[in-house]
């Protein structure tokens, strides 16, 4: 999960050892083109929910299946479901998992969707894979030292360890959720060498808060891609060809600026003793001058399969992420087709020239 995150943040660097300098990547990064285009068609149709009658042909019963509709798209316009499905979907195609967590929200009352990251979500192992509700799960999160004295100040003042606080100064919470509580505790600050006497202080865990799940069920909701045993996120084979190409390209453009500023060799006559009387200067058309020997460029030649590999590697990766150019906005048809259909039987397709 990491590895795509940082893939898809364009964190990544080509190590080229051989030649003792990383070059950023410059290719063109298939994985978000995929992940982008991918989840906003997911959840580009959002699910209508139907409450049926209780009692078939019951005028009232009728009524109240159309009012619990009605509230229901009302409960999804006011957590802005829309937005929600698309990162959800991006949480879904690229780490394999989209979990959400349903909590009552006591201000507005309604049900309150908060998505949660999936490398931070740790749900409890179940023996079936298709079941969406775990037992138990924790999740973790931080927020900010302001933020944690603002709403706990009496309880983690004088106990948490806190460190030396700063602003950019965060703490992590952990939040456990199961059908009977949901608990909220608090992780102090880590020890360090640089911490004195009075900022290690306190204790390392406070439990911040214990809340009683009255509903009898877990809260937290995470569907995963269905893969055979472990979960495997659709661009996961993806990164070993990416950084292979990255790699490629950046040989080939290394090896392309040495063929522009090729190495030269100063090769002695026989007998003779060499002397580089004066530099040469391409730029300003300076001469070089040369005694007792002879200059000699040595060229260097990318390779004549490297434009056949890179082209290969990249029709791999599109095959494997299931990434067609279109999401690129190219497209192979070169004569669009209109079609015309005539009274009800007949269809007429006719190919228009691009002039």
């Amino acid at each position: 999960m990491r590895r795509v995150r940082e893939l898809a943040n364009g964190d990544v660097i080509v190590p080229l050892s051989e030649l003792d300098r990383n070059a950023r990547t410059n290719v063109a990064n298939l994985l978000v083109q995929g992940l982008d285009q991918t989840s906003m068609r997911v959840a580009s149709t959002m699910p209508m929910p139907y409450f049926p009658p209780i009692k078939e042909g019951n005028e009232r019963s009728k009524d109240y299946s159309r009012t619990r509709r009605k509230a229901m798209l009302s409960i999804w316009d006011t957590n802005k479901m829309d937005i929600k499905m698309r990162r959800r979907a991006r949480h879904l195609l690229a780490y394999s998992s989209a979990p959400v967590i349903i909590k009552p929200d006591f201000k507005t009352l309604v049900p309150k969707w908060s998505v949660r990251n999936p490398l931070d979500t740790y749900p409890a192992a179940s023996e079936d894979p298709d079941n969406l509700v775990p037992d138990d799960c924790i999740f973790t999160y931080t927020k900010s030292a302001q933020w944690l004295i603002d709403h706990y100040g009496e309880q983690i003042v004088g106990k948490l360890r806190m460190g030396r606080i700063t602003f950019d100064s965060r703490f992590t919470l952990l939040e456990y959720v199961d059908d009977q509580e949901i608990v909220i505790c608090v992780i102090g600050a880590q020890v360090t060498t640089e911490m004195q006497p009075v900022e290690r202080a306190g204790v390392e865990t406070i439990e911040l808060e214990r809340i009683p799940n009255r509903t009898g069920m877990p809260l937290t909701v995470i569907p995963q891609r269905i893969s055979l045993d472990t979960p495997r996120g659709q661009y996961d084979g993806v990164l070993g060809m990416y950084f292979t190409r990255a790699r490629l390209q950046a040989l080939t453009e290394i090896a392309i600026e040495r063929g522009i500023f090729p190495d030269e060799y100063l090769v002695a006559r026989p007998g003779e003793n060499p002397e580089i009387i004066q530099m040469a200067e391409g730029k300003t058309g300076q001469l070089g001058v040369v005694k007792g020997g002879d200059i000699q460029q040595l060229q260097t030649n990318p390779g004549y399969k490297t434009d056949t590999a890179l082209d290969r590697l990249e029709r791999q990766e599109r095959l494997e992420g299931a990434i067609p150019a279109e999401f690129g906005g190219e497209s192979s048809v070169r004569r669009p087709a209109v079609m015309l259909e005539l009274a009800e039987h007949y269809t007429v397709c006719l190919y228009m020239p691009l002039e």
